[in-house]
């Protein structure tokens, strides 16, 4: 009947623009992820730095920073080409830019020396927390169990290589040190 062909339509188009929509947010995953992966070096690399009181890791971390911020510039300009509606990637958006702008301001003070080694880590551990989160939010948009399903065990991936991540600077600024300081060895071995 010409009542069931508009329903079919109907539910195509609305299938179509999900996974159009889905598709741009995978898109939007892998440049956060690519950030991220670059965030995660410099995070070790700070670590150290700051660990050595600035005798090592310097030329490691000037290197560092040049490929975050390559990564950086990529995801804008994904970004400015792509516009996304929904209001939980808007907020997410606006809530990553803020920690993106403090990014300078941390380099600067790490440069001087004037940031201890947690709150270094822990700035980069919340921003790359944000930059991941996409992945759960296209398992909130999917309709699709199977999209849903390998979105979240892509998510678990990522979520453990951060783990590692943070583990490597947590131990890159112990080794620098040549001492676990208080309540560090604790916190590596709940990493572990």
């Amino acid at each position: 009947s010409a009542a069931s062909d508009v329903y079919k339509r109907q539910t195509l188009t609305s299938k179509k623009g999900q996974l159009e929509e889905i598709h741009g947010l995978i898109m939007f995953t892998i440049a956060n992820n690519a950030l991220v992966h670059e965030l995660q070096k410099e995070r070790g690399a700070t670590a150290g730095f700051i660990g050595s009181k600035g005798k090592s890791f310097s030329n490691e971390l000037k290197k560092q920073r040049i490929a975050s911020d390559a990564k950086r510039s990529n995801r804008d300009d994904f970004l400015a080409n792509n516009n996304f509606q929904h209001e939980l990637i808007i907020t997410l958006n606006k809530n990553i830019a803020t920690e993106l702008a403090k990014l300078d301001s941390i380099r600067t003070r790490v440069n001087q020396l004037n940031i201890d080694s947690t709150t270094a880590i822990s700035y980069y551990t919340n921003l790359n927390s944000q930059l991941l989160s996409v992945s759960t939010l296209i398992a909130e948009l999917s309709t699709d169990a199977r999209i849903t399903k390998q979105t979240m065990a892509y998510y678990n991936f990522l979520q453990g290589k951060e783990r590692a991540g943070i583990e490597r600077a947590v131990m890159s600024n112990t080794f620098a040190l040549d001492e676990f300081k208080a309540g560090v060895f604790v916190k590596f071995i709940s990493l572990v």
